[in-house]
């Protein structure tokens, strides 16, 4: 086919289909209503205007009429959107138009039974496609979360009263009734919730400078400050360290494991180090390494040095940086000379506030408590002061300008003319052990390998320790020796006993004689109580003068008569302050005793012989210990025993009677402990007489002797610890200053006088430079 008969045919084919266009009818145009209502109108009113116009049959409750809208329009409004104003009219109310029971009905109902008449929408239609105040119900399909959790996002979006909804656990589905313009947002917030969660994944680094198990703390740190930084709590990605083979395990999203990739990526780079190895011929290598530790920062150390000793060769290899070469360069320059010459290893430590003997037994607990007996330590011949070897000739001899190696760890150099017994904690080579370590001053050498390395003996005369040891431990024995040996603070007890006794006594004796005392035979009577002596001739009474009234009645026809009675009433208080100056933790007694001596009788079958047996002891024993705690408090342990003789015993043997308190109490110093309690009360009746006379109410009385006694005892005890801490002892002074004056004893110390002094002028032929004589006088 031609060109021209194409473009005619197309030319064609345009005409007719514009003409078709063209040709279409046009649309009717929408019918436009004005709303004119008033201000306030009944709703009844629009629910009629909608049905009229709209012939729409509705069916509602003449109760609604109270309920008033607002309806205004400035401008016509679509004919078919009146169904849409009276829609949210209602939903203003709390109303709903649903469809009737009957077809083509419609009627107005509660918000609150909106899920019973709600229509459901079918999909694929949406909220979207309805009325947006139609009342509506929609099933919402998750497909990736519980519909158990996202109920409770949506319970806030759903309109009240009326709205609700519906969660169905096993299709995972949610059923929503609501309006269709909240149900189009609620579509929107399930469509955001309901999202697949990202994957995990896992991922292993390998690293090369760092270590695994530092690295992964310091990246979760890292991490965990990102995620605080950006208001997240949940871990982003977890770091598991292998340190068998160095390598990192990563488990999170890809995205959160990248992250983590960056940061280690950034953090795993070389520090720069270098190895090297150092000799040395006059000092340890161990010595030099425990130096450059000392100098370097715990934390940095293990990451920027890490040596190895050789111990037979006397090498230290190091890798690290430059700068920490450099340092071990200058050590050795300064360390690894020739040692001097003339040390001696022996030490002397004057004792001053203790018995050298307490401190030696402190010092051999702890070497023996340092020293653990599972293992074997190596000696070494370095001096641990400067790591240097001493050149010796063979152990325990001294060398001969040099000073002398120890061959064991507490063994002395040998001296001819001199040697030293070993202590009993003394142990050979075979069985000592290492020791506990104790770090000191943030270094990896320890104190406590010194413990033991020494040998310790004491003279009791002039109260010296004797230490021989190397330089360096010698300095860890003063240094304890200086801890231990420190002055005892001193507690002055000041006590005071106050003993009160109460006794009243009463007596009263008759006796009498009578009877025939003429003739040949004669019939006496008479009774006996101590208070006279009997005639046995005549039986008269002769009287024995005694303590209170006594009276007597002779008459030789009738009967003599002897009266005593006597009434005795004391009163007494006895007071004592005794004082005792106690150490802290010692003990003080304080006793005041009366002895009393007694017999013992040897009885045989032809002799008895009594000879002097001993002493009875009675009185008061008062002991105190005070333990000074934190705050200037004194825990006072005290015990008070007071004994007494009731009366006299068989064989001269006197009773005693013991009271005995004991307590502890916590007191502040200065203050007093009062003790009391201590009270006694006796009283006793006597009464003698005759047979049968001693029943008889007021008879009795002429014929007898009664004697009533009552006594009383009560003893209080005040103690008032003071503490006494002054080096000087200022303070004792001061108390017993007071003590010297109310004694009128003079003081030790002389008393200073002024000096009178005549120094004569000189004479003219005097020559000069020659002294004038001066006289003193008192």
């Amino acid at each position: 086919m031609s060109t021209v008969p194409k473009r005619i045919l197309i030319s064609l084919l345009v005409f007719a289909c514009a003409n078709q266009v063209f040709a279409q009818p046009p649309q009717p145009a929408e019918e436009m209503v004005q709303l004119n209502f008033p201000a306030e109108v009944e709703i009844k009113v629009l629910i009629d205007y909608v049905s009229t116009a709209l012939d729409v049959r509705i069916i509602y409750d003449e109760q609604i009429s109270s309920k008033t809208i607002s309806v205004k329009s400035a401008t016509p409004i679509p004919k078919s959107s009146l169904l849409a104003v009276l829609n949210s009219a209602l939903k203003m109310k709390g109303l709903v138009l649903a469809d009737a029971e009957a077809p083509g009905w419609k009627r107005i109902i509660q918000a609150d039974r909106m899920p019973q008449v709600a229509p459901s929408i079918i999909p694929p239609s949406t909220a979207r496609d309805r009325d947006q105040a139609e009342a509506v119900t929609e099933s919402f399909q998750l497909n990736y979360v519980d519909p158990q959790k996202v109920e409770p996002a949506l319970a806030p979006l759903l309109t009240q009263p009326g709205a609700n909804s519906i969660v169905l656990p096993e299709s995972r589905t949610i059923i929503v009734t609501d309006y269709a313009a909240n149900l189009v947002r609620i579509r929107e917030l399930i469509e955001m919730l309901d999202r697949p969660k990202p994957t995990a994944a896992m991922e292993v680094v390998s690293l090369r400078f760092v270590d695994a198990k530092s690295i992964g703390e310091q990246v979760t740190q890292i991490l965990q400050s990102r995620l605080k930084a950006e208001g997240r709590l949940t871990p982003s990605v977890d770091l598991i360290p292998d340190t068998r083979s160095n390598k990192l395990l990563l488990i999170g999203n890809k995205v959160q494991i990248e992250a983590a990739k960056q940061i280690i990526k950034t953090l795993d780079v070389p520090l720069g180090l270098s190895t090297k190895t150092y000799s040395f011929e006059h000092v340890s290598a161990s010595r030099i390494d425990s130096l450059v530790k000392d100098l370097l920062d715990p934390e940095s150390g293990k990451r920027m040095y890490r040596s190895s000793i050789d111990e037979e060769e006397n090498l230290l290899v190091a890798t690290t940086t430059e700068d920490i070469h450099k340092q071990i360069v200058q050590l050795k320059d300064t360390r690894d000379t020739a040692p001097r010459r003339g040390r001696s290893p022996m030490r002397f430590y004057k004792v001053k506030n203790l018995p050298v003997r307490d401190l030696l037994q402190t010092i051999r607990s702890i070497e023996q408590q340092a020293v653990s007996p599972t293992e074997q330590q190596t000696p070494t011949l370095a001096n641990p002061q400067n790591g240097r070897f001493d050149v010796v000739q063979q152990p325990g001899v001294l060398a001969a300008n040099g000073p002398a190696t120890p061959s064991g760890p507490n063994a002395a150099p040998a001296d001819p003319g001199f040697e030293i017994p070993p202590p009993p904690s003394y142990r050979g080579p075979e069985s000592q052990g290492p020791l506990l370590h104790v770090d000191t001053a943030g270094s990896e050498s320890t104190a406590g390998s010194l413990l033991g390395k020494a040998r310790v003996t004491a003279d009791v005369h002039t109260n010296n320790l004797i230490v021989i040891a190397e330089p360096a431990v010698q300095r860890l024995y003063a240094e304890l020796i200086e801890k231990l040996d420190q002055p005892l603070p001193q507690v002055l007890i000041e006590s005071r006993v106050v003993i009160i006794d109460t006794s009243d006594n009463f007596s009263l004796g008759v006796e009498f004689s009578s009877g025939d005392r003429d003739g040949g035979k004669r019939l006496l009577t008479f009774s006996s109580f101590g208070l006279s002596e009997v005639d046995p001739v005549s039986g008269a009474l002769s009287l024995v003068p005694g303590l209170g009234f006594n009276g007597t009645l002779v008459d030789p026809d009738v009967a003599d008569v002897v009266v005593r009675a006597l009434t005795t009433h004391n009163r007494s208080r006895v007071t004592s302050a005794p004082r005792v100056l106690v150490n802290d933790n010692a003990e003080g007694q304080l006793t005041s005793v009366a002895e009393v001596p007694f017999n013992s009788i040897n009885a045989s079958d032809t002799v008895a012989t009594t000879s002097f047996a001993g002493f009875a002891q009675a009185g008061t024993t008062i002991t105190v210990t005070p333990r000074i705690s934190d705050a200037d408090k004194i825990q006072l342990d005290f015990g008070i025993t007071l004994n007494t003789f009731t009366s006299t015993g068989g064989d001269g043997v006197p009773p005693r009677q013991t009271d005995e308190i004991r307590s502890q109490v916590t007191i502040p110093d200065g203050y007093t402990v009062i003790v009391g309690g201590l009270n006694r009360t006796a009283n006793s009746w006597t009464f003698t007489s005759m047979p049968g006379i001693d029943k008889v109410p007021l008879l009795r009385y002429l014929g007898g002797n009664e004697s009533r006694d009552r006594s009383s005892s009560s003893m209080f005890i005040f103690l008032k610890p003071i503490i006494l801490r002054d080096d000087k002892h200022k303070d004792l002074r001061f108390l017993s200053e007071r003590d010297v004056k109310c004694a009128g004893v003079h003081p030790d110390f002389p008393r200073s006088e002024p000096i009178w002094i005549n120094a004569p002028r000189r004479s003219k032929r005097q020559p000069t430079g020659t002294a004038a004589r001066g006289y003193a006088r008192r």
